[in-house]
Order: C-alpha cells, then structure tokens, then sequence
C-alpha cells in the first residue's frame, strides 16, 4: 500500500512539473490553455492509475536500496509516458486550432500535423508542421497557413511543409 502511495506521489509531482514547464513555455494564449487542460488530463491519470491497481508493482518487503533503485525507474518510466501523453495532446490540439483558425478566417480547408519533441532539458518545442490540403495548395494559401502558424505556434516557415492530397 505504501509503495502504490508513494508511487502515486511520485507520478502526480512529476505530472504537475511538466505540466506547469509546458505552460510556461507557451507564447500565445491559446496555447497557454491547450497546455492547461492537457496537463489537468495527464495529472488526473496519474492520480486514477495507481487507485486502479494499474501502477502496484512496488513490494515493500524490497531491501532500501533496491526500493529506491525500483522507485527510481517507475517514476522516470511515468514520467516519460507522461511526456508522451502531453506532447500528442498538445500536438492534437494545436493542430484542431490551426484547422478551425484557417478554416474560420481564410476559408481554406487543410489537415495540421505538428511534430512535437522534448529535448534532453526537458524543454517542449515543436520542430516541424505538415500541412494537407484537399488539392494543391496556392502559393497565396500556402503563405497565409504558414504565417498563421509561425505567428500562433512558433514554428518558422522553413520547418514547414505544404502539400496537396
């Protein structure tokens, strides 16, 4: 029982730091709340998951040591699905944004996909956006989407890619 506490500790903490580093680190409003209810779905998993008997794999009989080393290990695995769970949900939603944006103000059809990373400082940044357009894109909608991206997601035009289905 107290390993599933501890454990549970562990994730949540984790979760509420990651969470807290990806808001900070986004530049728009929009942004800012993407990150927001993705960190509160990921730390509401965290907290579900050991209550669920899913993450009770910590025996107390386990000498200190190897209870600090198994700890250890649980916690980094956690807080990599974690960061996995929040870099596709963000990707996801600032993709369904930039959709709903070009859609709304420009007119123009196309399906977003954002490459999402988190380097070795824990640090989340977008690398490069896939743009899917029903027919060939115009060099005047290409411009327009890639200039709403570059302004609402940071990712510059060169990481840009434009293509017709």
């Amino acid at each position: 029982m107290t390993g599933t506490i501890g454990g549970m500790i562990c994730a949540v903490t984790a979760t509420a730091i990651i969470a807290s580093i990806a808001s900070s680190l986004a530049r728009t409003k929009a942004m800012k709340e993407i990150t927001r209810i993705a960190g509160s779905l990921v730390l509401i998993l965290a907290i579900l998951t050991p209550l669920a008997g899913k993450g009770d794999g910590i025996g107390v009989s386990l000498p200190g040591s190897a209870l600090k080393r198994e700890i250890g290990e649980i916690t980094q695995t956690g807080v990599k699905k974690q960061q996995t769970l929040i870099k596709s949900a963000v990707a996801a939603q600032m993709s369904e944004y930039i959709e709903e944006k070009a859609q709304s103000l420009y007119q123009i059809k196309c399906s977003v996909t954002f490459k999402a990373v988190i380097d070795e400082n824990d640090v989340f940044q977008i690398e490069s956006a896939t743009i899917l357009y029903p027919e060939k894109p115009t060099e005047d909608q290409a411009r327009k989407i890639g200039a709403l991206i570059a302004q609402e997601c940071g990712v510059p035009v060169s990481s840009q890619e434009h293509k017709g289905r």
